[in-house]
């Protein structure tokens, strides 16, 4: 019954909104019994997941709906999202190459993996990376010129501000 699919699609949002994610990944889970190739569904379930720090459940679910649509750029993207909140840079770097290569004016993923190589003290790389999200979506803001500032800073605080302005993603 499309209707009430739909409704549990649209109850696992709500549920993530107001912050219930282990309730709405419930949601997500009983839509994906009912449609195991729903992709938006896998990856949103994959967001809360991520969202409450179980990260290989994240991966999994990314990893299923990559099964079923390679060229997916959004979960390519929150692939990456994963491994950056880890610090796991090189990965994320990855992830975000696959989704800037499906779709190049994905303005958040040029944004985040600027910040992953930021991580990776790529520092030249990470600069032209947000500027370039910067041009693709003029309300990223001055992101380059605030790592530009934080370059004053410790190592560890300007990552801590990079990895605060990366953009998360949000469910659909």
């Amino acid at each position: 019954e499309p209707g009430f699919l739909q409704a549990l699609n649209n109850k696992g949002v709500v549920l993530a909104k107001l912050e219930r994610f282990q309730e709405a990944a419930h949601e997500f889970g009983l839509l994906i019994a009912e449609q195991p190739e729903d992709v938006l569904a896998l990856r949103n379930r994959g967001l809360c997941f991520h969202d409450q720090a179980e990260f290989d459940q994240a991966l999994a679910d990314y990893d299923k709906a990559l099964g079923i649509a390679p060229n997916d750029t959004e979960t390519w993207f929150q692939r990456g999202n994963v491994f950056l909140e880890q610090e796991k840079f090189a990965e994320a770097i990855t992830n975000y190459d696959k989704a800037i290569e499906h779709d190049v004016k994905y303005a958040k993923a040029w944004m985040n993996r600027g910040v992953a190589r930021y991580g990776l003290n790529q520092r030249e790389a990470a600069l032209k990376d947000l500027e370039q999200a910067q041009l693709l979506d003029s309300l990223i803001g001055d992101l380059r010129g605030d790592l530009l500032e934080t370059q004053q800073q410790p190592p560890a605080d300007a990552l801590a501000l990079a990895t605060r302005l990366a953009d998360h993603g949000d469910l659909m």
